[in-house]
């Protein structure tokens, strides 16, 4: 890739490497990697398994002053299409197609590398990652409910889409497996499911210095967070002395911080943390509380801090709208379904705070390798 992203012609990224991080500077791997956004999560990912050349199109909110390995590009799309071009690569790994606002160029790129297989010789592989647990409709079309023959095409183009360039497809999640069905069957498209789990992380918190409830997120009603502060009521008349800390910032930031003065000495908000210091709040709690609603064309794919809290030990309250939920249930986690979430996050909530999974228990359910590192390992073998 060095010869067509020259440094000095390279887009200036907005944020630069303030240091070093040793496992960033293993040798990369062979395969291409396309971001529609460079996510701290990202960055974590990538530092448990393999980094191979990656172009990104934005950087998303999170990663304010973080540091942004060698590995990774800020793109156009014409340099993208430039590098694809020119790539020395045989593996190319796109978004999910089902990120419809980057369709248009995820049909772009497979194009060019699609011409380049014709053009130089088989072996070039597409594949990508799904976990999007949303219907097809759903995802398009948001609350739009469409005709019944428009649902139909729309069905059959993406299929198309899918079936012409695709090659490889992972899932992540068996909400992903429902939702790609009618895409993918039938199709030429080598499929695998490697569940999108982090192995354990090495906790040296007991089960006794563990204390209250985390809420991870951007503070807005899609993550139920009003469905929260209603329930946290019920949940200090029933524990006196729990505490609520809720870690994030977004548009329902003033309401939550005059909830928060309310009560203060049960309930606090920290405002958006660098990724250490939220690992180290959800080793310290009791339990996390995730309780997504569905919300237009966005469904809660996995949830980051789902991921993090199961490898710290905790105790997880969400709703079915995780693509994981069938997986919590199965590992004692409380799952709700959304049209009963006003009356039993509550009790939820009191529940595992009384009684939280063991920490053992929990590391013990994980894979020992995560599902993303084996994926991305399957995709670009």
């Amino acid at each position: 890739m060095d010869n067509v992203l020259r440094p000095e012609r390279q887009p200036k990224a907005p944020c630069t490497p303030a240091r070093a991080v040793p496992s960033l500077a293993r040798a990369l791997k062979p395969g291409l990697r396309v971001l529609p956004e460079l996510r701290a999560g990202y960055l974590d990912e990538v530092d448990r398994y393999a980094p191979r050349s990656t172009l990104y199109f934005r950087l998303k909110y999170d990663m304010g002053g973080q540091y942004v390995p060698p590995h990774c590009h800020a793109c156009t799309t014409w340099r993208a299409v430039r590098v694809l071009w020119k790539s020395n690569e045989s593996t190319l790994e796109l978004p999910e197609p089902l990120w419809i606002r980057f369709l248009p160029r995820w049909l772009i790129l497979a194009s060019i590398w699609k011409l380049r297989r014709l053009r130089c010789a088989p072996g070039f592989v597409i594949g990508f990652f799904a976990i999007e647990n949303n219907s097809v409709e759903s995802v398009v079309w948001g609350n739009r409910k469409p005709p019944r023959v428009l649902a139909s095409i729309t069905v059959l183009l993406l299929r198309g889409v899918v079936g012409v360039f695709a090659d490889r497809c992972a899932f992540g999640t068996n909400g992903a497996i429902d939702t790609y069905r009618r895409l993918i069957s039938g199709q030429h498209v080598e499929t695998s499911v490697y569940t999108y789990l982090q192995a354990a992380r090495t906790t040296g918190v007991a089960s006794s210095m563990r204390t209250g409830a985390v809420f991870v997120g951007s503070l807005e009603s899609r993550k139920g967070l009003g469905e929260l502060l209603r329930a946290w009521d019920e949940v200090e008349a029933a524990l006196p002395g729990v505490r609520l800390v809720i870690i994030g910032d977004g548009p329902l930031r003033a309401d939550v911080d005059r909830w928060v003065r309310e009560r203060p000495e049960s309930r606090g908000r920290t405002g958006m943390l660098p990724r250490p210091l939220v690992l180290e709040m959800l080793e310290h709690a009791s339990i996390l509380v995730a309780p997504s609603l569905r919300e237009g064309r966005w469904r809660e794919q996995v949830g980051n801090p789902i991921l993090e809290a199961l490898a710290t030990g905790t105790t997880v309250v969400t709703t079915t709208e995780t693509g994981i939920a069938d997986w919590l249930l199965d590992h004692g986690h409380h799952v709700i379904r959304p049209a009963h979430l006003r009356e039993r996050l509550g009790p939820a909530i009191i529940d595992a705070l009384q009684q939280p999974l063991p920490i053992d228990r929990v590391l013990a359910s994980l894979p020992t390798e995560d599902g993303r590192a084996l994926a991305d390992a399957w995709l670009h073998d």
